[in-house]
This record gives structure tokens, C-alpha cells and sequence, in this order.
């Protein structure tokens, strides 16, 4: 097998003096075995135009050596702003991620969708659902340990799948998880 990749719209920001990458990378995989023969292609579509999106994925996706579509991924993101002692800070979220699964037909015979929530004071993910054809939607509830005088805002306390299992953690004083538990059916094993 050999890759290879070929890149496209690449955009240099004259006032910021950097390169903003590509907005276009194709990536071919070829059969050596068979004089070189595509048999898969990856097409991924970038940010490149805006510094807080640079490098962000926006489509990706997977088609045969043919061109025929099999999976197709598009994100969506969202800007954000924290405010914390009177200091504005931005920043970007993944809002929304949904992947159709055509293999090839030309019809999302499964399309998935996945949403994220984010709290406001550290932009922490807080809840996580996930929904697809002919499945019921699963939400994840993520709570964390507040250790804001340590700088640790991060560290998860709790994991939930709602109606599927729970995980809970216990932190040292300087951080360190020291304890997991799991619980399935919201009891403890």
C-alpha cells in the first residue's frame, strides 16, 4: 500500500504573519500489488481563513477507488467567550458532529449525530448526546472536581450514561486521581 496527499487553498495571514494551513488535503491510498490502483480516498475540508478556526475540520469525507461516497462527516463549531476577574477570553467549541453512512449507495442508510454542551465558566464539556438511525439518544453527564486556586478545572468526577453505567473519581490534594469506580445500572458493582 502507498498514500499519497495533495493540498489546496493553502492561506498565509499577512497581518498576523502565519500560515493558516490548507483548507483542502486529499489522501489517496494505492494498491501497489495492482499497478497503483486507488482503492481509497479521504477528501478533508479545513478552517483556514480565521485564527481561531485555523486548522478546525469542517467535512471529511471517505470515498472508494470509484468516487463513490461511503462516509460522509461534517462538524459544527461555535465561538465562546469566558469572562473570569473581568478578562474576556475566546474560544471555539465543537457544537455538532454528524456522519451519514452511504457505503456507497448514494443514501444515508445510518446517519449519526453527536452534540456537545459546554459550561461557562471553563468550557468544560458537561453533557455529551448521541443519537443514530434506529437507536435510542444516549447522553453522557460529566460533572468535574473545583480546584480553581490549583489551576485543575478539569479533572472529571463523574461520568454518567444515563440508564447505562456511572464512573466516579477521587483526586489527592495535588490532583491525581487516587480512586475510580464504576457502577453499571446506576448501582454500585
Amino acid at each position: 500500500m502507498m498514500t499519497t496527499y495533495t493540498y489546496d487553498t493553502g492561506y498565509y495571514d499577512r497581518n498576523e504573519r502565519a500560515f493558516y494551513g490548507f483548507a483542502i488535503v486529499n489522501e489517496k491510498h494505492h494498491d501497489t500489488e495492482d499497478n497503483n490502483k486507488i482503492f481509497r480516498k479521504y477528501n478533508r475540508y479545513y478552517y483556514n481563513n480565521n485564527f481561531y478556526y485555523k486548522g478546525l475540520n469542517l467535512t471529511e469525507e471517505i470515498l472508494n477507488g470509484g468516487d463513490s461516497l461511503y462516509v460522509l462527516t461534517m462538524n459544527r463549531y461555535n465561538n465562546r467567550t469566558l469572562t473570569r476577574s473581568g478578562v474576556n477570553s475566546k474560544y471555539v467549541t465543537l457544537d455538532t458532529t454528524i456522519i451519514c453512512y452511504l457505503e456507497g449507495t448514494g443514501n444515508a442508510e445510518i446517519r449519526q449525530q453527536k452534540t456537545f454542551l459546554y459550561e461557562s465558566t471553563y468550557g468544560n464539556v458537561i453533557r455529551q448526546t448521541e443519537t443514530s438511525t434506529g437507536m435510542p439518544l444516549v447522553e453522557a453527564t460529566i460533572n468535574y472536581h473545583p480546584d480553581p486556586g490549583n489551576h485543575r478545572v478539569s479533572i472529571p468526577s463523574s461520568v454518567e450514561i444515563s440508564g447505562y453505567r456511572k464512573r466516579t473519581t477521587q483526586i489527592d490534594p495535588i490532583g491525581q486521581i487516587t480512586e475510580i469506580r464504576d457502577y453499571y445500572q446506576a448501582s454500585p458493582e
